[in-house]
């Protein structure tokens, strides 16, 4: 997977996190092999690049 495919990867789970309303450990839960570390992390990444806020914890 390429870095971009991975970005855009994260950018799809990240809006669906979002969408989700729920807790970072609720979403992850519900969606095994993802930790909420990983979560957060790319979280991170995209406001640090975009300016957008994470969303609820």
């Amino acid at each position: 997977m390429t870095k971009a495919e991975r970005e855009a990867l994260w950018e799809t789970r990240i809006a669906e996190y979002k969408m989700s309303g729920q807790s970072v450990r609720e979403w992850c839960a519900a969606h095994e092999g993802i930790s909420p570390r990983q979560l957060w992390y790319w979280l991170r990444k995209f406001k640090d690049r975009n300016g957008v806020t994470p969303g609820k914890s």
